[in-house]
């Protein structure tokens, strides 16, 4: 079934405790950051252009989104 490892998922991992571990559900920002992600690494799944040039990118543009629209600081460590 196509749709089964999004229901197991649902049903046995994305529990409270798990959740609020989660970036995505802890950031005001992070649907803009989900947006900026999925070119670079879809490129990078794709070979169009290295894992190394897309995580530079992304891993600037999350902070420069959090910054910009997000509650909480964040920084690259």
């Amino acid at each position: 079934e196509r749709g089964a490892v999004v229901i197991e998922t649902w049903d046995n991992y994305l529990t409270p405790e798990v959740v609020h571990d989660f970036f995505w559900f802890n950031s005001s920002a992070g649907g803009k950051i989900y947006e900026a992600q999925r070119m670079p690494m879809h490129e990078a799944a794709l070979g169009i252009r290295s894992v190394e040039n897309a995580v530079k990118e992304i891993v600037a543009e999350t902070i420069s989104l959090q910054t910009k629209f997000g509650s909480l600081p964040i920084r690259e460590e």
